[in-house]
């Protein structure tokens, strides 16, 4: 599939997601990493000099993602279903074959259906994303001039 429409699925799904975050407990036991590269730290206890920055990623455009959740109430059930089981659950392909009565050959094809569907849904609204209403300002001189601003002389 086009990165494009790909890209406006991860965002979706990260707007979707939302920022809640598992917490932990009190306990110092929280901070240890389990040392599973050869470039992590040695103690496994937050040596951070040593380990590598996790990857930043881009801010979350909630614009795109608003019509991305518009243009969902069109894609048909079962493709919908697949595209928040894969984008927002991050449930392997076989879960989510499974969840969809689906056989795992077809799967590749399902999803690629469902993408082009957002795809050409929102090649038909011709909109890029956006969905505020376009505010036209008015023009300097059809602005009213308050009342007693005149100039006093």
């Amino acid at each position: 599939m086009s990165g494009d429409i790909h890209a406006m699925l991860e965002n979706w799904s990260r707007w979707v997601r939302g920022r809640t975050v598992q917490g932990h407990c009190a306990s110092i036991e929280w901070r240890y990493r389990k040392k599973l590269r050869p470039d992590m730290t040695q103690t496994g206890w937050g040596d951070w000099g040593e380990a590598p920055p996790m990857p930043i990623l881009p801010p979350i455009d909630a614009l795109q993602a608003l019509e991305v959740e518009r243009l969902m109430r069109w894609v048909p059930e079962g493709h919908r279903k697949a595209l928040f089981l894969f984008y927002v659950c991050r449930f392997p392909y076989k879960t989510c074959c499974k969840r969809l009565h689906l056989g795992y050959d077809r799967w590749d094809k399902f999803l690629w259906d469902a993408q082009l569907m957002v795809k050409n849904r929102l090649q038909r609204t011709g909109k890029k994303y956006i969905c505020v209403p376009t505010i036209r300002l008015p023009a300097l001189a059809e602005i009213p001039e308050p009342v007693g601003s005149g100039c006093i002389g």
